[in-house]
This record gives structure tokens, sequence and C-alpha cells, in this order.
């Protein structure tokens, strides 16, 4: 070292991470935590911290999983199940999806508890509507400002304070319903199984649900990192 040469010190500013947002309460991510057997998947390990894992013992239930941490559901009867039921109120759900177009399933639901709390994808020709089904009651909008991406797409829907229930593709929103949504919303089940007209056929390849409203600039952060790790 030679006299009077200098140092610089660098701050490193950590890498971002879900995590650093308050409220996370499960996170599935995208090929991590993920239990198999050759393709069929029994669990996936909540990252959130808080233990909410996602499994499936039975092993027709079983969605397969690929070596890129492609998670595909059948639309029949395969479905994981959370370790403990979150009943929410104000949520923010972003989700890394893709919905087998080749199928004709009228609805689909990649989330919920049986068919009385869902969030229901109109398909086909009804492409333009989502609704929030919240303990048997059911608010939608009718349609949106786009129809359903045919491709992967992140869908991100969230409930405020205030009970307006929007929806964003991709970082953008599509959406809002016109009524107030007041009704609790149940989760304990990912991928719908075999419940009739709400079955999912497809990926849901990364899951972040919150248990509020993200400010926007969280949710572009959090949006932003999850379309960033799917190549979305």
């Amino acid at each position: 070292m030679q006299l009077g040469q200098s140092f610089i010190i660098r701050n490193r500013i950590p890498a971002f991470k879900l995590t650093d947002i308050a409220r996370l309460d499960v996170w599935l991510k995208r090929n991590t935590g993920i239990t198999q057997a050759g393709t069929a998947l029994s669990a996936w390990a909540d990252q959130s911290g808080n233990n909410n894992d996602a499994t499936q013992s039975t092993g027709t239930d079983q969605p397969t999983v690929s070596a890129s941490g492609r998670v595909t559901f059948d639309g029949v009867r395969e479905v994981l199940n959370l370790d403990t039921q979150l009943t929410l109120s104000v949520f923010t759900v972003i989700i890394a999806m893709n919905p087998d177009e080749t199928v004709t399933l009228e609805n689909e639901s990649p989330l919920g508890k049986g068919g009385n709390d869902i969030i229901k994808l109109y398909r086909g020709q009804d492409n333009e509507r989502i609704a929030l089904k919240a303990n048997g009651v059911q608010s939608e909008i009718n349609p949106m400002s786009e129809p359903f991406p045919t491709s992967q797409f992140l869908l991100t829907c969230q409930r405020d304070a205030a009970g307006l229930f929007t929806v964003r593709f991709n970082g953008t929103q599509v959406g809002a319903a016109s009524s107030v949504i007041t009704n609790l919303y149940d989760i304990n089940q990912i991928g719908s199984g075999s419940i009739a007209n709400a079955q999912f056929s497809g990926d849901l390849n990364e899951i972040a649900i919150f248990s509020s409203a993200l400010s926007l600039s969280d949710l572009q952060k959090a949006e932003a990192d999850i379309i960033n790790r799917n190549n979305i």
C-alpha cells in the first residue's frame, strides 16, 4: 500500500425482498421451499416467516412442478391446502399465473375457500370480467378495461379499508368494483380442486398475500420483484 493512497467506502444498498413490506402473511415464492416426488408437489413452504405452508398429502390431488418452478394445476381436483386459514378484510393478493386457455372452464378460481370465498376469473367469451366472492356475497368488475392476458401475467387484487376492490394486470390497474365490499374473505386453498364451476387449470408460479392494502410505492416494488423473478 502506497503512502497517501485513498480508499472509497461504498455503501451497499440491500436488495429488496417482499418481507421488507409489512403484513406479508403468505409468500409462496417461485421455485423455493418446494417438496416433491418426481414432478408431484406435496408441500410449498411459506417464505413470509409465518409458517403458512401450502401442502397436499393425497397423491392424486397434488399439482405438478417443473424444474423451472412452474406449478401446474389440472382444473379437476389438484389443490394445495394452507396450514392456517386466512380471514381477511383489507388485503393485497399478487399472483404470477398462466391460465390454461385450451380448456373450457366457465370460471377459474386461483385461491379461496370452497365455492363460498373465491376470486373468480370469468373465461371464454366473458373474459373481461372478474369477481370477488367474500363469504358468499359476490361483487364484480364487469367489464375490465381489457381482457385477461392469454400468456403468463401478474394478477393483483386489492381491497382497501373503504371496501373498494381493484384489479391490476402486470402492474397496471384494469378495473374497480362499483360496490363496496365489507364481507370477510377466507383463504385456505391454492387452486380450487373439484369445486363446481370454479376450478383452476394452468400455472400458479408465485403467490404473495398481504393483510393490508399496500401503498402504491410498496405495491409497485412487490409487483416488479415478482415480475422480474417470473420473467413476465
